[in-house]
């Protein structure tokens, strides 16, 4: 895997994130991140910590678990949305969506 793989899913993210605010929105925007195992760094630089606070994106690390290089530890992964449950209500968003309206 490259070291740089995440880095289009980090774009989209911050995209998103605006486009949201851009239609008015104020709710929380969390992202649980979790780096592919093997990965030397599995940190953000502060430039993108930068970025990713002044567009007021929380970010949840998550482990790097084995699992998740399969089809179906991936998906497993998203169910972790559950976790959220200081919300009332979660919308979930993956890697590559962008949302259009409030």
């Amino acid at each position: 895997t490259s070291q740089n793989g995440y880095k289009g899913y980090l774009l989209n993210m911050w995209i998103a994130a605006y486009l949201l605010r851009l239609t008015g929105s104020t709710a929380d925007i969390i992202v649980m991140l979790q780096f592919a195992k093997g990965m030397e760094d599995g940190e953000l630089t502060p430039l993108e910590l930068h970025i990713t606070k002044d567009l007021g994106i929380q970010i949840r690390m998550l482990d790097a678990a084995s699992t998740a290089n399969s089809f179906n530890g991936v998906i497993m992964e998203k169910l972790r949305i559950f976790q959220l449950t200081e919300y009332e209500r979660v919308i979930f968003f993956d890697g590559d969506a962008y949302p259009f309206c409030s």
